[in-house]
Protein backbone atom coordinates (compact mmCIF):
# COMPACT_ATOMS: atom_id res chain seq x y z
CA UNK A 1 0.00 0.00 0.00
CA UNK A 2 1.48 3.35 -1.01
CA UNK A 3 1.25 6.51 1.11
CA UNK A 4 1.20 9.94 -0.53
CA UNK A 5 1.11 13.51 0.79
CA UNK A 6 -1.81 15.76 -0.10
CA UNK A 7 0.24 17.23 -2.96
CA UNK A 8 0.69 13.72 -4.43
CA UNK A 9 4.28 13.20 -3.32
CA UNK A 10 5.06 9.55 -2.51
CA UNK A 11 6.28 9.07 1.09
CA UNK A 12 6.44 5.34 1.85
CA UNK A 13 4.78 1.94 1.60
CA UNK A 14 2.84 0.14 4.31
CA UNK A 15 2.37 -3.61 4.56
CA UNK A 16 4.43 -4.55 1.53
CA UNK A 17 4.37 -8.34 1.27
CA UNK A 18 1.97 -8.63 4.23
CA UNK A 19 -1.35 -7.54 2.73
CA UNK A 20 -3.51 -9.65 0.46
CA UNK A 21 -6.25 -7.67 -1.32
CA UNK A 22 -6.57 -4.69 1.03
CA UNK A 23 -10.00 -3.15 0.41
CA UNK A 24 -10.26 -0.20 2.80
CA UNK A 25 -8.02 1.95 4.99
CA UNK A 26 -8.73 4.04 8.08
CA UNK A 27 -6.29 6.32 9.89
CA UNK A 28 -7.45 6.65 13.51
CA UNK A 29 -6.86 9.82 15.54
CA UNK A 30 -4.34 7.81 17.60
CA UNK A 31 -2.23 7.43 14.47
CA UNK A 32 -2.93 3.71 14.04
CA UNK A 33 -3.78 2.61 10.51
CA UNK A 34 -6.51 -0.04 10.15
CA UNK A 35 -6.68 -2.02 6.89
CA UNK A 36 -9.54 -4.34 5.92
CA UNK A 37 -7.97 -7.37 4.23
CA UNK A 38 -10.34 -9.25 1.97
CA UNK A 39 -7.77 -11.92 1.07
CA UNK A 40 -6.55 -12.66 4.61
CA UNK A 41 -10.01 -12.36 6.22
CA UNK A 42 -8.72 -9.98 8.89
CA UNK A 43 -8.01 -6.39 9.84
CA UNK A 44 -4.35 -5.40 9.94
CA UNK A 45 -3.21 -2.61 12.26
CA UNK A 46 -0.11 -0.57 11.43
CA UNK A 47 1.76 2.19 13.22
CA UNK A 48 2.16 5.62 11.61
CA UNK A 49 5.61 4.50 10.54
CA UNK A 50 4.16 1.52 8.67
CA UNK A 51 5.17 -1.24 11.09
CA UNK A 52 2.65 -4.05 11.54
CA UNK A 53 1.30 -3.77 15.12
CA UNK A 54 -1.01 -6.78 14.89
CA UNK A 55 -3.85 -8.37 13.00
CA UNK A 56 -7.19 -9.48 14.35
CA UNK A 57 -9.75 -11.84 12.96
CA UNK A 58 -9.44 -15.06 11.03
CA UNK A 59 -11.47 -16.77 8.34
CA UNK A 60 -14.90 -17.97 9.44
CA UNK A 61 -18.31 -16.90 10.59
CA UNK A 62 -18.02 -17.02 14.36
CA UNK A 63 -16.97 -14.52 16.98
CA UNK A 64 -13.66 -12.93 16.09
CA UNK A 65 -13.86 -14.24 12.54
CA UNK A 66 -14.42 -12.50 9.21
CA UNK A 67 -15.15 -13.68 5.72
CA UNK A 68 -13.97 -11.14 3.18
CA UNK A 69 -14.05 -7.89 5.19
CA UNK A 70 -14.54 -4.97 2.82
CA UNK A 71 -14.57 -1.81 4.89
CA UNK A 72 -13.47 -0.16 8.11
CA UNK A 73 -14.87 2.98 9.74
CA UNK A 74 -14.69 4.71 13.09
CA UNK A 75 -17.47 6.30 15.13
CA UNK A 76 -17.58 10.11 15.44
CA UNK A 77 -16.26 9.87 19.03
CA UNK A 78 -13.32 7.67 17.86
CA UNK A 79 -14.27 4.94 20.36
CA UNK A 80 -15.72 2.28 18.02
CA UNK A 81 -14.28 0.54 15.00
CA UNK A 82 -16.76 -0.86 12.47
CA UNK A 83 -15.82 -3.65 10.06
CA UNK A 84 -18.02 -4.56 7.12
CA UNK A 85 -17.90 -8.38 7.13
CA UNK A 86 -19.28 -8.87 3.62
CA UNK A 87 -19.61 -12.63 3.15
CA UNK A 88 -20.99 -13.09 6.69
CA UNK A 89 -23.57 -10.36 5.95
CA UNK A 90 -22.90 -8.41 9.13
CA UNK A 91 -21.34 -5.30 10.58
CA UNK A 92 -18.83 -5.94 13.39
CA UNK A 93 -18.49 -3.14 15.93
CA UNK A 94 -15.49 -3.22 18.27
CA UNK A 95 -15.28 -0.80 21.17
CA UNK A 96 -11.74 0.57 21.16
CA UNK A 97 -12.03 1.88 24.72
CA UNK A 98 -13.52 -0.99 26.73
CA UNK A 99 -12.47 -3.67 24.21
CA UNK A 100 -15.93 -5.16 23.89
CA UNK A 101 -17.28 -6.28 20.52
CA UNK A 102 -20.84 -6.10 19.38
CA UNK A 103 -21.75 -8.23 16.40
CA UNK A 104 -24.63 -6.85 14.36
CA UNK A 105 -26.38 -8.91 11.74
CA UNK A 106 -29.81 -9.09 10.23
CA UNK A 107 -30.86 -11.79 12.70
CA UNK A 108 -29.07 -11.25 15.99
CA UNK A 109 -27.20 -8.97 18.37
CA UNK A 110 -24.47 -10.61 20.41
CA UNK A 111 -22.21 -8.87 22.94
CA UNK A 112 -19.02 -10.56 24.05
CA UNK A 113 -15.59 -9.88 25.57
CA UNK A 114 -12.93 -9.51 22.89
CA UNK A 115 -9.18 -9.63 22.58
CA UNK A 116 -7.05 -6.52 22.86
CA UNK A 117 -6.10 -5.24 19.44
CA UNK A 118 -5.25 -1.65 20.26
CA UNK A 119 -1.77 -0.42 21.04
CA UNK A 120 -0.81 0.45 24.59
CA UNK A 121 -0.97 4.11 23.58
CA UNK A 122 -3.98 5.90 25.10
CA UNK A 123 -6.69 6.78 22.60
CA UNK A 124 -8.07 10.28 22.41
Amino acid sequence: MSVFREDGTFTRTIGQGKLQYPTDVLVHSSGLVYVAEWGNHCVAVFSQEGELVRTFGSQGGGKGEFKCPLGVAVSPDDHHLYVSDSSNHRLVCSCLVSLLSVFLSSSDLIMSQRWSFVSSRKLA
